[in-house]
């Protein structure tokens, strides 16, 4: 066999390889599986990041889990300093708008719970389907209506998430997501 044809049958395995990482979503298209799965950004965990909308839809707010990161000292789990008070203990879901860093946090929400929940609300449900653009206020009226108040913050560098599904959105006063000083893996 050529050095060609060995080129070609690689590229061929690597591509099997590609298609098995592939995952469905509902409308039948296959994307890759979500970046920033076990992630720690400012001893907060990140999973199962995804995103509001269709893959096409440009919504900009991305959804994940997140809680905070935590280190056994003499066999007794603790946990680490939180970025915020407000977060110390913290278990449940972020929500991050990329255009502007606001951040939306639920305490004991999963979100493979409070997706399907929060894009049901009348709030959110017909700009979804529409695949047009959700506001800040859109995302705060659901998620009050369904949990109450959630923790508001503000973030200073961009998320992961931000980073792998809407990087374009960053605004200009965030650090980017490769240059943060506070990011580790589980």
């Amino acid at each position: 066999m050529t050095s060609q044809g060995r080129r070609r049958k690689g590229w061929r395995a690597a591509g099997a390889v590609a298609a098995l990482c592939l995952v469905p979503l509902q409308g039948g298209a296959m994307v890759p599986p979500p970046p920033c799965d076990n992630v720690s950004e400012a001893n907060m965990w990140i999973r199962d990041p995804t995103f509001f909308g269709d893959w096409d839809a440009q919504t900009g707010v991305v959804i994940e889990g997140y809680s905070n990161k935590t280190h056994v000292v003499d066999t007794v789990y603790r946990n680490m300093p939180a970025p915020v008070p407000a977060l110390q203990g913290f278990i449940g879901t972020r929500i991050t708008f990329c255009d502007s860093g606001r951040i939306l946090a639920v305490r004991d929400v999963d979100p493979d719970e409070a997706f399907p929940a929060l894009s049901a609300t009348e709030f959110l449900r017909d700009k979804l389907k529409a695949n047009r653009k959700i506001s800040y206020g859109d995302v705060m009226a659901a998620v009050t209506a369904v949990y109450g108040r959630p923790v508001e913050l503000k973030e200073t560098a961009q998320t992961c998430g931000c980073a792998a599904y809407f990087d374009d959105m960053r605004p200009k006063s965030q650090t980017p997501f490769p240059e943060r000083q506070d990011v580790g893996t589980w």
